[in-house]
């Protein structure tokens, strides 16, 4: 079992100017680094080894994976302004969601909805 001192969640905001690709990258490199001391510090000649290991590819059905780091399981979610990452040593889920107010309900009414969630 994953215990939670072994799980990295990574915020990103969606107007930050990076792709999906490069976001899920740059958390990579943070667990990495987070779990292997020094790996992602030393410099730009470092975070060229981490890519390296951390090359991605697609399933058939298109889910990024890491074939040559198989042991890292990570999950995405991404809702309004923010996108997310998960990192887990096994099996990890995240999800996120904004809260938005529908047009017919009023304030009341979405805080309701939003508790139910």
């Amino acid at each position: 079992m994953t215990r939670p001192s072994e799980i990295g969640i990574y915020i990103f905001k969606e107007d930050d100017g990076l792709d999906r690709r490069e976001r899920l990258l740059r958390a990579a490199e943070l667990y990495c680094g987070r779990r292997v001391p020094g790996a992602v510090g030393q410099g730009e000649a470092g975070k060229s080894c981490l890519r390296e290991l951390l090359y991605m590819e697609k399933t058939p059905l298109g889910k990024p994976y890491f074939p040559k780091a198989k042991e890292l399981h990570f999950s995405i979610s991404h809702s309004g302004a923010y996108w997310v990452c998960a990192f887990a040593p096994g099996e990890v889920g995240v999800d996120i969601q904004e809260h938005t107010m529908n047009r017919s309900e009023t304030r009341q009414e979405a805080t309701a909805r939003f508790a139910k969630m």
